[in-house]
This record gives structure tokens, C-alpha cells and sequence, in this order.
């Protein structure tokens, strides 16, 4: 038995050293030795493309340090109690750097990113967002078409908050149709009724029937028009021509400013105060504009050997007593957007008007305010390390035929601006973004037009 045992033990482990021989074989065989060569060309091939095909705009933010490169890569980000640019800006500004890290390093597939207890949130700072997780998706995308073996599409899911107020906002901006959205618990009477998409414009065009600035003016005047039309109004001809002016204008300034030329632009309009009575509907309207790069705060500078008349005025205004509590950049940022200054103002003469009109056109259209039920129109724009704040209190006004901004009640740009409406942010905002809200109720504008009509 004991001899049969060992007989059957050595044929066992004969056969064993046969067929690891054989697996050798073949592992080494011409065919697989071709195939391991290529698969390793194709791996060095990809990371060569990976190299070469890196992301502008990831670049420019680290470049402005609003990226920190090499943080550790994250699937599951947590975003803060208040994810705000004004409220909460270097946490903010951080979260958005482990957002863009994860993204751009990531490994896997999927990319989580969780409003679980966020509190507060602001348009402009979701807008921000989804600019953000737009543009490094399309990158991602664009990237992973062009490599043979490795894999740099993901998706992002979004984990909606415990709160509702956090929710109605990522449902109100909510843009990729590849986001896993969430049920989100939205009310009917809370969708809006109107949302312009993601307009994204970039003026290096070869032709000119590729730059889509007029396109996009005509689509946000259409959209701003059947806005307006829920509360039993619409743009008089002129008034419409007026206003596209303006927007092409804020367009020109948002590419002019864009080291990467190019500009976004979204608008949402939900309905609030829902009645029987169709006069005590209130519409509020967001408007949103960005570009990355230069701040006005920097656009002056870099021109101010051009400018050097304008520059010299402003520097002289800034250095008065009254502006002791605010910031270079801060008082360059007020005094820049007045109408008449711009940094291609050496260029061409008529640069330099449509902020301001932008600002006194959409300040006078949804002047709707009501405190106690928390409709408060205001326009913000953030640029370089300054946030301005446009209210009812704070409003353009008209002096010598020209718009003008001071945002103190004495409206006089010699006098100190209120600190709550020219603040300075704790980290570099990376170029320019306006954001507007304004309340269009139609019983207010019935007055208006009577007291307009009137003569007052």
C-alpha cells in the first residue's frame, strides 16, 4: 500500500512540474511576449497623452493658488454646514480644491460629493459648482476618447441634504444629466418654471458665425422676456434692444477679462407666494456671469502704462482719508466699475459703460422688496479678493448724464462706502462673477408703471 501511495505521490508531482512547464511555456510563448509589449506601449502611449493633455482651466487655478496641487485624492467629500464664497470663503475655497484634486487624480469611477448637513448655500457658490464639475467632466470625457487603456471618465452622484432650502437650490442648478440627482423632496410649487441652461461662449473662434456672444444675447433677452411675461409684462421694442446692448456688452467684458476667453452664463426663475390671486405671485429671478482670470483690480494694473490718466485719477481718489478702512483693491474695484472707466478704455472709447447699466437696468427691474418674508433683491460680484454688494439702499444713480456707484446713502463717491457693501474676501476669488437676484411681483410693477405714467 505504502509503495503504491509514493508511486501515485511522484506521478502526482510529475504531472504538477508537466503543466506549470507548459503554462511557462506558453506564457513566454512569441505570441504573449507581442501582446505584453504592446499592452505595455499602449499603457506608456496613454500616460505620454496623459501628460500632454492636461486641463487649461486646472492649470490657471493652480497657477492663481486657488487649487493646492498634490492633496490626497478623495471619493467621498464632505461639504461644510455653509458652503458659501461670501459666508464661509476659505472653507469654501478649500473644498473646491479637494473637489478639483479628486477629480483630476481620480482612480475610480465615481466621484461622491455629499451635502448630507449643509445648511446654507448661495446661488453664485452652486453656479461656481457646476461650472466646475462641468468643465472637468468634459475634459475627463474628451481625454478618455483619446487613450486605448487606461480609463479617466468618471461620474459625479451628488448626496442631497437633511435640509429642504439646501435641496431646492443643487434641483434649482442642477445642470450634468449625468449626476445621479437624488429625489430631492421638491415640492410642485417649488420647480421652476423656467431654466436657461448653461450657456458657455468663448470668443477664439476662427469664423464669425462661430462666436456665439449674439446668439447667446438674443437667448438670454428672449428667456429674461418670458420671465417677465409671468408677471403680465414683456420688453417694449426699445427696451429690448436697450438691454441686449447691455448683455453683449457684460459678454464682451466677461471674455475680455478671461485670459482663457471664455465666459458663463446661467439664469433660473421659480415662482414663491403662490395664490389664488395672480398679483401676489412673486418671480425670482437669478442671473449668473463668470469668467476666470483677471480681476478688474488687476486688469487695471496691467494696463495702467496704457491708461495712465484714468490710472492716476483713480490712485488719487483712493488715497483720500475717507477710504482708510478699505483696501487698495477694494476702493480699484468700486471706482473701476463706474461708467466710463475700463481697462481697454486706450483701445476704444466706448468701452466702459455696460456694468454699471447692467447693474442700474436689473436694480430698477426687480426693486420688489419684502423683508419679513425674505425677498431681498441684491447684486454681487466677486472679483480677486473684493466681494461688492448692490441692495435698494445701494443703487446706481445718474449724475451728469453718467451711471454711477458709491453705496453710501449720500451718493457721493468722495464719501466712505458702507463696510457691510464692499467687503474683502479671505482667499483670491479666480476672476469675475456677478450674481443677481431680483423679485418681480406684478401688482409692484403695475405701480411703478402708474407712477411712471405720471410723470414721478
Amino acid at each position: 500500500m505504502n509503495k503504491n501511495k509514493n508511486l501515485l505521490k511522484k506521478l502526482a508531482k510529475k504531472r504538477e512540474r508537466k503543466r506549470l512547464k507548459r503554462k511557462r511555456k506558453k506564457k513566454y510563448s512569441p505570441t504573449s511576449n507581442i501582446k505584453i509589449k504592446i499592452y505595455r506601449s499602449a499603457i506608456k502611449n496613454d500616460q505620454y497623452i496623459i501628460r500632454n493633455n492636461s486641463s487649461n482651466l486646472n492649470e490657471f487655478l493652480v497657477s492663481t493658488g486657488f487649487v493646492f496641487p498634490f492633496e490626497d485624492c478623495l471619493y467621498d467629500i464632505k461639504i461644510p454646514e455653509i458652503f458659501s464664497f461670501e459666508n464661509n470663503n476659505l472653507e469654501t475655497r478649500a473644498i473646491f480644491s479637494k473637489i478639483i484634486n479628486s477629480i483630476i487624480q481620480c482612480k475610480e469611477d465615481k466621484v461622491l460629493i455629499d451635502f448630507s448637513f449643509c445648511k446654507e448655500i448661495d446661488e453664485e457658490t452652486i453656479f461656481f459648482l457646476n461650472i466646475i464639475l462641468t468643465e472637468l467632466k468634459n475634459y475627463s470625457d474628451k481625454l478618455n476618447r483619446k487613450l486605448t487603456v487606461k480609463n479617466q471618465s468618471f461620474s459625479i452622484l451628488i448626496r442631497n441634504s437633511i435640509h429642504s432650502k439646501v435641496n431646492r437650490m443643487l434641483f434649482l442648478y442642477k445642470s450634468i444629466k449625468d449626476f445621479d440627482l437624488q429625489d430631492f423632496n421638491i415640492s410642485q410649487d417649488e420647480i421652476p418654471f423656467q431654466h436657461l441652461g448653461y450657456l458657455k461662449g468663448t470668443k477664439s473662434k476662427k469664423h464669425y458665425l462661430e462666436n456665439k456672444k449674439d446668439v447667446y444675447t438674443t437667448k438670454i433677452v428672449n428667456y429674461l422676456n418670458e420671465c417677465l411675461g409671468l408677471s403680465k409684462y414683456c420688453f417694449t421694442e426699445g427696451g429690448r434692444n436697450d438691454l441686449e446692448g447691455i448683455i453683449s456688452e457684460i459678454l464682451n467684458n466677461a471674455e475680455d477679462h478671461s485670459p482663457l476667453n471664455t465666459y458663463y452664463v446661467t439664469s433660473t426663475f421659480s415662482v414663491n407666494n403662490i395664490s389664488e390671486n395672480s398679483e401676489d405671485l412673486v418671480g425670482v429671478l437669478n442671473i449668473n456671469v463668470l469668467n476666470f482670470g483677471y480681476s478688474f483690480y488687476d486688469g487695471l494694473e496691467g494696463s495702467k502704462h496704457e491708461n495712465n490718466q484714468m490710472y492716476s485719477l483713480i490712485e488719487e481718489k483712493q488715497k483720500k482719508d475717507n477710504f482708510k478702512a478699505f483696501s487698495r483693491e477694494n476702493i480699484f474695484t468700486l471706482l473701476a466699475l463706474q461708467e466710463g472707466i475700463s481697462r481697454l478704455k486706450y483701445e476704444d472709447q466706448s468701452r466702459g459703460t455696460g456694468t454699471m447699466k447692467f447693474i442700474g437696468s436689473f436694480m430698477e427691474l426687480g426693486d420688489f422688496e419684502d423683508i419679513d418674508k425674505g425677498f431681498i433683491p441684491f447684486l454681487k460680484i466677486y472679483s480677486g479678493n473684493t466681494l461688492l454688494i448692490c441692495s435698494n439702499k445701494y443703487k446706481p444713480y445718474i449724475q451728469n448724464d453718467s451711471y454711477l456707484l458709491s453705496l453710501n446713502t449720500e451718493n457721493d463717491l468722495n464719501c466712505e462706502p458702507d463696510k457691510n457693501n464692499l467687503l474683502t474676501l479671505d482667499s483670491k476669488f479666480p476672476g469675475t462673477m456677478i450674481s443677481v437676484k431680483i423679485y418681480l411681483n406684478e401688482k409692484h410693477l403695475n405701480k411703478k408703471l402708474k407712477k411712471n405714467d405720471n410723470g414721478n
